[in-house]
């Protein structure tokens, strides 16, 4: 828990819908399915990849709100409701427009 966590929850909390989302989607099964599908370890480029759960929430919410992966890629780093969906800190690294486009094309 980081520094700004209350004020960042104080700020979220009027963002109903990605607080419900994941009420509503059992993260944990869909986590279990996940990894059987995509494993995570070290990429080709020898950086460490993403959890498959943040990849999916991230195309989840790209397709519910239409968005390029550009889009989605400034919106997860704008927005501290989707950074709290995603179960990340302001300093954590999200995956960039073309890690999304190359997850689409596979």
């Amino acid at each position: 828990m980081g520094f700004s966590d209350g004020y960042i929850e104080r700020i979220i909390s009027k963002n109903k819908f990605f607080k419900e989302l994941v009420l509503i989607i059992d993260l944990q099964l869909m986590e279990i399915e996940l990894k059987k599908a995509y494993r995570i370890g070290i990429r080709e480029r020898r950086t460490k990849a993403y959890k498959p759960l943040l990849l999916f929430k991230i195309q989840l919410v790209s397709i519910w709100h239409n968005l390029s992966e550009i889009e989605i890629e400034e919106m997860v780093n704008d927005s501290l409701s989707m950074m709290r969906v995603c179960e990340q800190e302001l300093e954590d690294s999200i995956p960039d427009h073309s890690t999304l486009a190359d997850l689409e094309q596979n």
